[in-house]
């Protein structure tokens, strides 16, 4: 038996109405309009977990939550601390390898 009668009429008469298929008339009913504000937030916690979380910062010694400016400040400090690093191992390879050729040549 259908648990929403209403759901299922309203989807028939739509797809009466503009021709397409029921499935895609009853998929259609269930998709809100664009500009549609929605109903549920973006992130949906439950009450409890956000209570939690709230109370779990007021103790002391609990740390914030990291700020994104520094967190991405700290990410280019490493991001430029390993460039360098790759950087003067390339270059005492290559400094090795014209040591090699120029040794080669001066035997020659």
């Amino acid at each position: 038996m259908t648990s929403d009668r209403a759901r299922k009429r309203a989807a028939r008469e739509r797809a009466a109405a503009t021709g397409e298929r029921y499935v895609v008339a009853r998929r259609n009913l269930e998709v809100p309009p664009p500009g549609t504000p929605s109903v549920e937030p973006e992130r949906p916690y439950p009450l409890i977990v956000r209570l939690l979380h709230d109370f779990t910062h007021r103790f002391p010694g609990v740390p914030k939550h990291a700020d994104p400016a520094h967190i991405r400040a700290e990410h280019d400090a490493r991001h430029k601390a390993r460039a360098a690093e790759v950087k003067a191992r390339h270059e005492a390879r290559n400094a090795a390898a014209r040591a090699r050729h120029h040794r080669r040549a001066a035997v020659e």
